[in-house]
């Protein structure tokens, strides 16, 4: 067993830093693109008003006719794509109904000042 437990520390501590897991004292900033196949205005408006209910929630960019949608989620403790997928997705579902809602794209990098 100590011999597993060193292995394991030794790992860690040469591993690259993004392959580091995060601290407890990371943050993550992620930018998300959706499409929302026909989303109606009252269906923006559900999902704009859950949105703003959220501080680390915002609506950078919607274009309805063509039913895109950007969410800029910041200085969350989410880091995995999959996670971050799984809360958005619960975030304009429980807003709306949609018909379809796909996700299109998820970038997501560590916090920090001076970052565009």
């Amino acid at each position: 067993m100590k011999l597993f437990s060193l292995i394991a520390t030794a790992v860690l501590l040469l591993a690259p830093a993004s392959l580091q897991p995060a601290t407890e004292m990371d943050s993550f900033d992620s930018i998300i693109v959706t499409k929302i196949t026909d989303i109606s205005g009252d269906q923006y408006d559900d999902i704009e008003y859950a949105v703003n209910k959220i501080d680390e929630l915002n609506i950078e960019y919607t274009c309805l006719w063509s039913g895109v949608m950007v969410f800029k989620l910041n200085k969350s403790p989410l880091s995995e794509n999959g996670d971050i997928q799984m809360y958005i997705k619960a975030v304009l579902n429980q807003a709306t109904a949609l018909k379809k809602l796909e996700i299109l794209h998820v970038y997501t990098g560590l916090s920090g000042v001076a970052k565009c």
